[in-house]
């Protein structure tokens, strides 16, 4: 402390002045997310530390997290799903209190698909076949937990449905599919995305279709 003192006294209050430091909240360390933002925060330094912008990336919780601390004023900028940052700046019963009309897009990264894992040993081969089944939906706060949601009740199903629900990271559910306490996991995430890989490399899976004539309800439902 007395050393950051030190060096904030040295540069001088005009210069102190004319620095700006600028947050990105960007999901979990170990997510996708949270890499991303620091790539762009070593960029926007690069072309930015003339202008004394300093860019930074948070660790913080996933899309609904994220789009509630732009609505806060807690974070200049996050990274969070399309869907649920429409949720959010239109306002969703259940999801947000009220619309967060400062949350405004600025770019597109990369699409992001919800994929469902499964055991093959746990002979999931539909939707329907995850009642009774232990599976992650997501962690709390996520997008991916609320796709789980969404694409559940397409099918008819709930979480209470599923004979035990896990509230896990990526990385957790890639885990815990391994050594066996998950049957099954949703994963809202990029194709080709390592949490995925490394785990079909450890056991075999099933990648289990969202396909059918639900998935037009689910669409009409959730444009």
């Amino acid at each position: 402390i007395i050393t950051a003192l030190a060096m904030t006294f040295l540069i001088g209050p005009l210069e102190a002045a004319k620095r700006r430091y600028v947050s990105i909240a960007a999901g979990w360390i170990t997510g996708a997310y949270f890499p991303m933002a620091g790539a762009i925060s070593r960029i926007a330094w690069k072309h930015l530390k003339d202008e004394g912008i300093k860019v930074t990336a948070e660790s913080s919780g996933a899309s609904v997290a994220n789009a509630k601390l732009i609505g806060a004023g807690d974070t200049d900028f996050a990274i969070l799903q399309n869907d649920i940052a429409s949720y959010a700046h239109n306002g969703k019963e259940g999801m947000f209190d009220k619309p967060i009309k400062s949350l405004l897009g600025v770019c597109t990264l990369f699409p992001e698909h919800v994929q469902i894992v499964a055991r093959k040993d746990a002979n999931i081969k539909s939707i329907a076949d995850l009642k009774g089944k232990k599976v992650a939906i997501g962690p709390v706060g996520s997008g991916t937990s609320e796709n789980a949601i969404q694409i559940l009740e397409a099918w008819g199903l709930s979480v209470n449905d599923l004979g035990k629900s896990e509230q896990l990271t990526a990385s957790q559910s890639a885990d815990y599919l391994k050594d066996g306490r998950l049957d099954a996991a949703f994963f809202t995430v990029a194709l080709g995305a390592a949490v995925i890989m490394d785990t079909a490399l450890m056991v075999p899976i099933d990648v289990v279709p969202v396909d059918g004539p639900n998935v037009e309800k689910l669409i009409e439902k959730y444009p």
